[in-house]
């Protein structure tokens, strides 16, 4: 196989290309528009060949993002988007009508732009791993002439490398909450004023944000930029949005909520997505589509009901078995762990679900863990496969003790995961695997693996798992 680092390197393999990617990862993370700017110019703008809507929050961004990519397919829109993190390969993260990018294409492309990025060698301006994979994903739809394009910022939003954009025709910012305090601040008006940086004068905006702090200081920015906001929440919050939902009905496969909006209404549109939560984040899709509408495009109404019930996201209370039970959720912060309660409540009532639970380190333990801890079973901790940044299971374990939970360390995840499977001793038993992204990426491949088409039976695990993450 030949390697990054040959002569000829035009004809790089996958493998060669994620081995690239991750030496590039291993040099960490920094904010910042310079390098991507850099980039970007070397590989000839591709970012300067199509429109975009931007999407930002502490979390929620990556359910919008499906919602309104699926609903500009059903229209008729080529349309790319791209997410972060992947939850089981590489490639998910850049698809173009739900396809995700090829791999022989992702290994070529990976191999040309370490090419005619050769020349940015220097320390102070090598890309970060984002920002390469932004650039990867910017040139893939120049060359597949996508018609729109909607982009999840990877953090924050301000020096985001997605926010090299132009003014997106549409700025989402779903919710916001206390994450990446180290790069963002430490407080919800601080961290707002990141998330409200993808606000530019000529587009118009939408937002779930209801902390009054924090709203604020989205309105004051939308304000000085002469960007037209609009709120969006569910009925009944006061001061009342601009744009408002009412829940129809909720049961484990499907949703419908009314919207009404400044200047219309829809009636009785259905997802498949669980929790209120998604009712918030199917809000502001529509919203956005809403106003897209309003700006020319041609987006039926039948387009937005049909892309909106079709539209998936794995890993958000994905149900992956029924009876026992067996459900993913990427909580992986405080504000999703109480939404996955909440869910949990109102879909399984009087569920005692045994926990899987792996997290970073960098998360506020302790408030990500006690709300699921004090509802379970169990909680089995274990580590993500994910080098060098996991949170000690021994401290996930202590956490869950402190918030009144039975606990107990089991590593690796794999065996975790098994020793979970065999908790479950009757058909209405929960098993939830939730914490972090990257254990439920895991936890997918795994437990799909070890299926068997009898309920409640499993496969004995397969050889080690040998898959890497980003």
């Amino acid at each position: 196989m030949r390697r990054p680092g040959d002569e000829d390197i035009t004809d790089w393999a996958y493998e060669d290309a994620i081995d690239y990617l991750y030496r590039i990862a291993r040099r960490g993370s920094e904010l910042g528009l310079e390098r991507i700017a850099r980039l970007l110019e070397e590989v000839g703008n591709p970012h300067h060949f199509f429109r975009c809507i931007h999407v930002a929050g502490t979390n929620g961004k990556g359910s919008t993002t499906a919602f309104i990519a699926s609903i500009l397919e059903s229209a008729g829109f080529k349309t790319g988007r791209y997410t972060s993190p992947h939850i089981e390969v590489f490639e998910e993260r850049i698809s173009i009508n739900g396809e995700p990018m090829g791999r022989d294409d992702l290994a070529a492309q990976v191999s040309r732009l370490s090419r005619l990025t050769g020349g940015l060698a220097a320390e102070d301006r090598q890309a970060t791993f984002f920002e390469f994979v932004t650039a990867l994903a910017f040139e893939h739809f120049r060359r597949q002439e996508v018609d729109l394009a909607v982009l999840e910022v990877g953090l924050g939003g301000r020096l985001d490398a997605t926010n090299v954009i132009a003014s997106p025709l549409v700025a989402v910012i779903t919710s916001i909450g206390l994450d990446h305090m180290e790069y963002l601040g430490d407080t919800l008006p601080a961290i707002a004023a990141e998330k409200a940086g993808i606000l530019k004068s000529g587009s118009v905006a939408v937002t779930a944000v209801r902390d009054p702090s924090a709203l604020e200081v989205i309105r004051r920015t939308a304000a000085g930029r002469r960007v037209d906001l609009w709120t969006v929440a569910s009925a009944g919050v006061r001061p009342g949005p601009d744009v408002c939902w009412r829940k129809r009905a909720s049961t484990l496969e499907t949703q419908t909520f009314d919207l009404v909006l400044p200047d219309g209404e829809y009636a009785d549109l259905e997802i498949a997505l669980a929790g209120d939560h998604q009712l918030d984040n199917a809000a502001c899709a529509v919203t956005a589509i809403h106003r897209l509408r309003g700006s020319g495009r041609n987006i039926p109404e039948a387009a937005i009901r049909r892309g909106l019930a079709g539209a998936r996201w794995p890993g958000r209370f994905e149900v992956l078995r029924r009876r026992p039970w067996v459900i993913l959720d990427g909580a992986h912060n405080p504000q999703g762990a109480a939404a996955l309660r909440r869910t949990l409540e109102t879909v399984l009532p009087g569920t005692r679900p045994v926990m899987v639970l792996g997290a970073m380190g960098d998360k506020d333990i302790d408030g990500l863990i006690e709300p699921l801890a004090a509802m379970a079973r169990t909680v089995v901790a274990t580590r993500p496969s994910y080098p060098g940044r996991a949170a000690d299971p021994a401290a996930i374990a202590a956490a869950a003790r402190r918030a009144g939970g039975e606990a107990h360390a089991i590593e690796p995840a794999a065996a975790a995961l098994r020793h979970g499977l065999d908790l479950l001793a009757g058909e209405d038993d929960v098993l939830v695997v939730a914490g972090s992204l990257y254990l439920v990426g895991e936890a997918r491949s795994r437990l799909r693996a070890w299926m068997t088409g009898d309920a409640g039976r499993w496969r004995e695990p397969p050889a080690e798992y040998g898959g890497r993450r980003v």
